[in-house]
């Protein structure tokens, strides 16, 4: 990354946080906006000015330096955690179509029976909590037009096989309830611990 101008420096390495605290501290002067008060909580072991996320989202306000760093952070952690493991294993597609990926689920990876995925882990795909983290899961489209990707889930697994090998009557008269919030069993085991009616229930509780 090159950078001239303000910041008076050019072959900086913006993966080097040596680097970033010569242009940031050095250069830019910007550890004088950071609370002189609070110096320990933007220091490292070794007494530099840390370049810690922190730090860096204190500074965004005073030059834009800090928030490049912070952006390039992202998408080079999002790169490495997703993206290197999943490309490298991509396989072309027939005929020049899209590449495929494929994973092996195991049945007896957990202990709870639940299945478990490796090579890659394609249960791992984050949320889309950001445009950022929805480009890992947007990667992967349906292979022709009119297709769809589809996911399932069991619902409360682990407690539907404990009543079917138990056969206790509770349990599974509450998980084949035709009531939607009757088959919330978590929620009714809660009502029962801390006595309240079951529409009493907290989320946390």
């Amino acid at each position: 990354v090159e950078f001239g101008g303000s910041t008076g420096a050019s072959g900086f390495n913006i993966q080097s946080p040596e680097h970033c605290r010569k242009i940031l501290y050095d250069v830019l002067q910007l550890h004088r906006k950071l609370d002189p008060e609070d110096a320990s909580a933007h220091t490292t072991g070794t007494g530099k000015v840390s370049t810690s996320e922190e730090t860096l989202k204190l500074l965004t306000g005073f030059h834009p330096l800090p928030g490049v760093i912070l952006e390039y952070r992202k998408v080079a952690k999002l790169r490495q955690t997703y993206f290197d493991g999943l490309f490298g294993r991509a396989v072309p597609g027939p005929d020049g179509g899209p590449a495929r990926v494929h994973a092996t689920f195991l049945q007896d990876g957990t202990d709870t029976g639940r299945l478990s995925c490796a090579d890659p882990n394609l249960q791992n795909l984050p949320r889309c909590a950001t445009e950022m983290l929805g480009a890992v899961r947007a990667a992967f489209v349906p292979d022709a037009d009119g297709d769809v990707l589809l996911a399932l889930d069991y619902e409360q697994i682990e407690l539907r096989v404990l009543a079917h090998m138990s056969g206790d009557e509770t349990l599974r008269g509450a998980l084949t309830s035709g009531d939607a919030q009757q088959r919330d069993i978590h929620r009714r085991i809660a009502a029962k611990i801390f006595r309240k009616n079951f529409e009493a229930v907290t989320a946390a509780e």
